[in-house]
């Protein structure tokens, strides 16, 4: 199905409180689960990886998925869980269904899986970080299905729809960031060759566009402000701690000649090379 098809059911919605006497063993659940921190700091431990849970930090676990939240010694941790479905399928289930033991569990009893044609992050599991307004919404389902009031099951299943659109979209920046960061530490390191958008895209395998956009959406400047910025900062370097001339620092930072380099460095600093050297004024 296609993410904008969901249609939540929120079966079970609770604080739970999680310290190191807690006697939680590892389970998997037949309907899918979230856990958001209010308090505190622990651990989740989602198939073979161990996720620190701090204040604000979410938690998105399919049907099926094994899990374990922890503590250590010396801190609980607080979080709201949320037993949902991602359709109405269901709904006439209203009760907390109980999960399993890994070597118990019946994958034919599973009442929801996240499995979205558009949205393969929700397919296992995913934590993200300073999720404070899905916390919110998810203190909002609480608050909902304490009091009761008409029409409490319809807006709570509006504000788990609005939780996971949050996700998705602070999810795929999240992701978009993470993978701009291999393109960054290269960057970083390939700064003195000649570098065009093209062949940066090529070597990772972006469209020129999309790794532009991507660029300007995360860092705030293009690919050629950016790598300009690595150049002129090195070279302020080379220019403070060494006797090189100017056209051997342009050769070293990148810049295909002395001229260039030098337009290029008055523009960024409104020193030219010479003058920073002369009156160590690095701008």
């Amino acid at each position: 199905m296609k993410f904008d098809q969901i249609a939540p059911f929120v079966r079970y919605v609770h604080c739970q409180e999680v310290g190191f006497h807690t006697n939680y063993k590892t389970r998997m659940a037949y309907d899918c689960r979230l856990f958001y921190t209010l308090e505190g700091a622990g651990e989740i431990k989602i198939g073979k990886t161990v996720h620190k849970m701090q204040k604000g930090d979410l938690a998105i676990i399919n049907s099926g998925i094994p899990y374990l939240p922890t503590a250590s010694l010396e801190n609980s941790v607080r979080y709201i869980a949320i037993n949902f479905d991602c359709t109405q399928d269901f709904a006439h289930i209203t009760q907390s269904v109980n999960p399993s033991a890994p070597p118990k569990f019946a994958s034919k009893n599973i009442l929801s899986h996240m499995n979205f044609e558009d949205a393969p992050s929700f397919d296992s599991f995913f934590v993200l970080p300073n999720m404070f307004r899905a916390g919110a919404l998810a203190q909002q389902i609480l608050d909902e299905k304490q009091r009761q009031l008409v029409g409490c099951q319809a807006k709570i299943n509006a504000l788990m729809a609005e939780i996971l659109t949050e996700c998705l979209r602070v999810g795929a920046a999240y992701h978009d960031a993470s993978r701009l960061k291999d393109v960054l530490d290269y960057l970083h390191r390939a700064y003195r060759e000649p570098l065009s958008n093209a062949d940066i895209a090529a070597r990772f395998g972006y469209h020129p566009n999309y790794l532009s956009r991507l660029f300007l959406n995360i860092t705030g400047k293009s690919m050629y402000q950016y790598l300009l910025s690595i150049r002129i900062a090195k070279a302020k370097e080379l220019l403070e701690a060494t006797e090189l001339s100017v056209g051997e620092v342009a050769e070293q930072c990148g810049f295909d000649n002395a001229s260039n380099f030098s337009a290029a460095f008055r523009k960024v600093t409104s020193l030219t090379p010479t003058q920073c050297r002369k009156n160590g004024r690095f701008v």
